[in-house]
């Protein structure tokens, strides 16, 4: 497993390269080009603020920031993986042609996703002042929550996209499951709304974890609650290990189903 760490870390420059091409083929003929990173985002926030606050009188306070500063990593996490799932099905051209570690494909996905979500960022620093809540020192802990919730993507981008090559319906149920986890997850709703016996089972879902923090950081300006991000970082390093085994495992004969 370390010679298999190893020689993706030696491709680092293969992977830039296919995370930078994602990007150049996803805005490809695009008037706004990277603007659209921006711009779904934003034409979901209105849907959602319109449903949840003006149709179901949702009285959270400054509701819409509270609710942008979820919707925007969830909308890295299901960008990323859903593109994922199906990346090395659409890079069997490639594969068969060269040989190169094929985790880098489903990496330089996230990497691409990662980049976006980046990018939309902007948006959140011009929420803040037009919600009249001000910077504090604690956001400077973000990307500390960042980086869990990107370890995460990758395993679980690793082991669905090796999965998808031999069973391609995992792509059309991960679009049915990723719907499903957008509601079990506190995004439009904030977590002390569940009931609280309920919280165990909530947290049985990683993406509450990252959205949580994001929260306390971000919204109400506090520090993570470290026994928590200790807990996501451990789960990260345990399904990474497990995601490269399953790929060294069902990878061996990729091209026979490519």
């Amino acid at each position: 497993m370390l010679n298999q760490i190893r020689s993706i870390f030696s491709y680092n420059g293969l992977l830039v390269n296919l995370a930078l091409k994602e990007l150049r083929l996803q805005y490809k003929h695009s008037f706004f080009g990277f603007l659209w990173s921006m711009l779904n985002p934003l034409f979901m926030l209105f849907i959602y603020v319109f449903a949840f606050k003006y149709i179901l009188h949702n009285n959270v306070p400054h509701f819409t920031l509270f609710l942008l500063i979820a919707e925007l990593p969830w909308n890295f996490f299901q960008g990323g993986i859903l593109s994922s799932t199906n990346s090395l099905v659409n890079a069997a051209s490639l594969i068969s042609k060269v040989y190169f570690p094929r985790e880098i494909i489903p990496l330089s996905i996230v990497a691409s996703n990662l980049f976006n979500f980046i990018f939309t960022l902007v948006i959140l620093t011009i929420a803040y002042p037009i919600s009249h809540v001000s910077f504090n020192f604690n956001m400077l802990y973000f990307p500390i929550v960042l980086l869990s919730q990107t370890l995460f993507m990758i395993a679980l981008a690793i082991i669905l996209s090796v999965i998808t090559v031999i069973y391609r319906d995992v792509y059309h149920f991960m679009q049915i499951i990723l719907m499903a986890w957008f509601y079990l997850t506190p995004i439009v709703y904030p977590l002390s709304r569940v009931p609280y016996p309920m919280h165990a089972f909530m947290y049985l879902n990683p993406m509450t974890d990252f959205i949580v923090e994001y929260r306390l950081i971000l919204f109400h300006g506090m520090s993570p609650n470290w026994n928590i991000m200790l807990g996501t970082y451990a789960f990260d390093l345990i399904l990474l290990i497990f995601s490269l085994w399953i790929f060294r495992k069902l990878s061996r004969n990729i091209i026979e189903y490519l």
